[in-house]
């Protein structure tokens, strides 16, 4: 299902490829390039909000603590194609904000779409899921935003929850719509990516045994150390 809303348009601002590609400000740059209609279709129907849509730079913080973790990550985004089609599961946490958990799932996701674009047809093959949002959402009947997500989290190939476990306890009806569909993922061999401020002790407790199982059970576990490092020198 294609989001209600999609609509195409060219702006060079939200190119991937604008600082490398060799075609930028020729008369081949522009509504009519494959390349960067495909990846708006993929980015404009997987949820990722637009200031994510072109890589940022890739901070670490200056007592290199992270280093290690940061380069774990990158392996991951390297081999992107395999952890995808292996229907892997990677759990990134962190007790601070501001340490590059989303900026690293986002470029992870990126990296996916930088690799199919050129064989996939239209169609959503990605989601980046404001996990609060869904799940204030399950009170609404008349929401967008979960109704797309639920029409398509069965058959894109990789999501990227981002924020689990914000709130302070879930309701039945949330816990019910979390496990159902993370469930039917990881029977089906789908590819998931958490971020957490939540170490896994405090994820247990907080989802409990059943879902906790589905996310951590076998996950690739990545821990950030640091305090907020946005800003920081490269």
């Amino acid at each position: 299902m294609e989001k209600p809303d999609y609509t195409y348009e060219f702006d060079i601002e939200y190119c991937c490829w604008k600082a490398v590609c060799g075609l930028r400000n020729t008369d081949r740059c522009g509504v009519t390039c494959p390349r960067y209609t495909k990846m708006h279709y993929l980015l404009g129907n997987s949820l990722l909000p637009k200031c994510w849509w072109v890589p940022k730079p890739f901070y670490v913080n200056e007592d290199s603590v992270d280093f290690d973790s940061h380069m774990s990550c990158v392996e991951i985004k390297k081999d992107i194609l395999n952890f995808v089609k292996e229907g892997r599961q990677l759990l990134i946490y962190s007790r601070s904000s501001g340490t590059g958990k989303t900026h690293m799932s986002t470029r992870m996701l990126l990296a996916y779409f930088s690799k199919i674009w050129e064989d996939t047809p239209f169609k959503p093959r990605g989601l980046f899921i404001d996990s609060q949002k869904l799940l204030n959402d399950t009170k609404r009947f008349d929401s967008e935003y979960k109704d797309y997500i639920m029409a398509n989290i069965a058959t894109v190939d990789l999501v990227v929850w981002d924020d689990m476990g914000v709130e302070e306890s879930l309701t039945v009806p949330q816990f019910d719509m979390l496990f159902s569909i993370i469930n039917e993922r990881e029977l089906n061999g789908k590819a998931n990516i958490f971020t957490t401020n939540k170490n896994p002790e405090e994820l247990y407790k907080f989802f409990g045994e059943k879902l906790y199982s589905r996310i951590v059970r076998s996950a690739t576990i990545i821990e950030f150390k640091s305090a907020d490092n946005r800003g920081a020198s490269v």
